[in-house]
């Protein structure tokens, strides 16, 4: 689908909202952010960080449009 789409999966930053989010990112090799939805359950410290935190999701949409196209 990216090869038909003609998306660089280089550049391509998955958001979630669950350290299982952020795993399936590592895996299939993007870019990760995690977005906070629950500021009172602590995301798990057995879990590989994230490479960015968002505390909203207009925060997060802020990020990627300032990313270079």
């Amino acid at each position: 689908a990216a090869t038909a789409w003609g998306l660089d999966l280089t550049r391509a930053t998955m958001i979630g909202d669950a350290a299982s989010d952020v795993e399936a990112a590592r895996r299939a090799g993007f870019a990760n952010a995690l977005l906070v939805t629950d500021p009172v359950e602590p995301y798990p410290a057995s879990a590989p960080a994230p490479d960015r935190e968002f505390a909203s999701l207009a925060e997060a949409v802020d990020w990627l449009l300032s990313k270079p196209m």
